[in-house]
């Protein structure tokens, strides 16, 4: 799942989600017996998350109980405020949790004044109003993550870090309070873009609970969530080697956990076992990567057969990936029924979650017009990719802020199969457009969206060959591969690879300018770049390498130019550990 997706569900935090299993409350008690709110934990889940349909009257009737208490202790906090204020401060915050339930925007107003009342409380009576201060600013930030306001909910933690960083020194358990805020923290860092910063924060957090697992058994259930992200991040590095321990770390302690207890954490297994067999085809072990998705596929059947009143969304991304996974083995008819079945499923939950479901519904309908495309049913993979768009830019009037990243690749992707048509006008105008709007993104966030810009900017290059224009496609691609060079000095294993693929875009554009001889340098550099990916990883990079090879033997040949044989050698060899 990108960075963009999270940002746009919210990290998948919502408050209206609860655990639909009946054990679960028996870990919800234990949070907050270390002094964490169960709202915190629930509105904070990192990953999908089950939903359970609560009763609208309930919660009407639950609301209007605590709205009359609120009056009744807002008259007698003006009366004594000193006596009553902290049970106004309560009951705000109880407030504030009826009416998220109920999905309305006033939850926050009322979590912000018991946030400033806490305040008040805790500079007079610290010892016991510093630790409900520091878990209502998490609340409060997990609301403002909800509204789509993600810089804001930043703005929230480092106070409550601080906060728990204090308590720690003298009460050593509220270390697992500082450890779970520092996850909140990494997670909103990470999909801010900032992500070395993002990262050190979730590895601080693995790092407190790791070592207070070792006496605390339960903790282990928190330590394999900070496990898991790291390794999320870790991917999203480019550091694949560390994100595959890491997530087969996730999956080791989550597997013990569901024996132990299946209701409460299959779930949870489910989730690693997908996020696995990413990493697993991460570094080109594509057959256990299908092994690690059909086992999710398999737990979360077996959780909705278990219980049918319970809906998974997160379900849709998992048979998303196993798609994915069978289309990179070759097996289209597999992959084709498993994306219709992701769509379908997607489609159903849409109405009634919309804000959850119809980012999923989008990509369910992009992986089956990939695979659409496969089979050689354009018509249909079209206008599956055609209502991907539609429903991205419905979202993006709603949400500009998060959905935009999405609505760029959906048309990206829309691009890309409109030009296997031959139809390059539309896909001009689709890639084009894709291009606008991450460009606007990478000017306000360029860590996180400078890479897709990249990435638009060398679909748009091939356009433009296609298109008999390669001059421009020239232009165009040398900002593509400006953007990489620079991202690669930093992060090398996550772009130097792509560099690669916009020198070979570059080396077509000049070949078609019948400069062959700066197009053999640039995929000698390419080819050059590859090599070591292609050694490690021969699955994963050999069919980068097969093409910066020919092409630059080809360009070779057309400038009467003697190639590096000993590059060509090295891949050669690389490449016969594949066949």
């Amino acid at each position: 799942m990108t960075a963009a997706r999270r940002r746009y569900c919210g990290g998948r935090s919502n408050p209206l989600r609860r655990p639909a299993f009946k054990g679960r409350p028996a870990v919800l008690r234990r949070l907050h017996f270390n002094g964490v709110r169960p709202l915190t934990i629930v509105c904070t889940t990192f990953g999908g998350a089950m939903i359970e349909k609560p009763s609208a009257g309930q919660l009407e009737k639950e609301l209007a109980a605590r709205q009359a208490n609120l009056a009744r202790y807002r008259e007698l906090a003006d009366i004594a405020p000193l006596v009553h204020l902290p049970a106004l401060a309560s009951c705000l915050y109880d407030v504030g949790l009826a009416l998220s339930a109920l999905g309305r925007h006033q939850a926050l107003p009322a979590t912000q004044e018991a946030v400033e009342i806490y305040r008040r409380l805790a500079q007079t009576q610290p010892d016991e109003f510093l630790s409900r201060l520091a878990a209502t600013l998490v609340d409060a930030g997990a609301m403002l993550t909800k509204l789509g306001r993600h810089r804001d909910a930043l703005a929230t933690l480092p106070d409550a870090i601080e906060i728990y960083r204090r308590l720690a020194q003298t009460r050593p358990l509220y270390r697992s309070s500082l450890a779970k805020c520092l996850r909140i923290l990494g997670r909103l860092l990470f999909d801010d873009g900032q992500l070395e910063e993002g990262f050190a924060a979730a590895r601080e957090s693995a790092d407190i609970l790791r070592g207070l697992a070792a006496t605390h058994d339960w903790l282990v259930v928190d330590l394999a969530g900070s496990v898991h992200d790291s390794a999320r991040m870790l991917a999203k590095l480019g550091r694949r080697e560390d994100a595959l321990a890491a997530s087969q770390e996730a999956v080791d302690m989550r597997r013990r956990l569901a024996r132990a207890s299946p209701n409460e954490f299959l779930h949870d297994l489910a989730i690693s076992l997908n996020d696995l067999g990413d990493n697993l085809a991460g570094v080109g072990r594509y057959e256990d990567g299908l092994a690690a998705c059909q086992e999710a596929h398999a737990v979360y059947r077996h959780l909705s057969q278990l219980y049918p009143d319970a809906d998974f969304p997160d379900f849709a991304g998992c048979m998303n990936n196993l798609g994915m996974m069978l289309t990179t083995l070759g097996r289209r008819d597999e992959a084709l029924a498993v994306n219709r079945e992701a769509v379908a499923f997607a489609r159903r939950l849409a109405p009634t979650y919309p804000d959850v479901m119809l980012p999923d519904l989008a990509i369910s309908l992009n992986s089956l017009a990939k695979s659409l495309f496969d089979i050689d049913q354009h018509e249909e993979g079209l206008a599956s990719i055609r209502e991907a768009v539609d429903i991205q830019r419905r979202l993006a009037k709603r949400h500009p802020e998060a959905a935009q990243p999405m609505l760029a690749m959906a048309l990206d992707d829309l691009s890309r199969l409109l030009r296997l048509l031959g139809r390059g006008q539309d896909a001009f105008a689709a890639c084009r457009e894709a291009v606008d709007i991450r460009r606007r993104l990478a000017e306000a966030c360029p860590d996180l969206f400078r890479p897709d810009l990249a990435s638009s900017f060398v679909n748009l290059s091939m356009i433009l060959v296609d298109g008999g224009q390669p001059d421009n496609a020239r232009t165009i691609v040398q900002y593509a591969v400006d953007i990489y060079r620079d991202l690669a000095k930093t992060r090398p294993d996550a772009f130097l690879p792509d560099l690669a693929v916009s020198l070979s875009a570059l080396g077509t554009a000049l070949m078609a300018l019948a400069r062959d001889a700066d197009a053999a340098e640039a995929l000698h550099e390419g080819l050059a770049v590859t090599a070591r990916f292609v050694e490690a990883n021969p699955q994963a990079f050999g069919p980068l390498a097969q093409t910066l090879a020919s092409f630059y033997r080809s360009a070779c040949d057309n400038a009467r130019l003697t190639p590096d044989l000993a590059l060509l050698e090295r891949i050669s060899r690389a490449l016969d550990a594949i066949g």
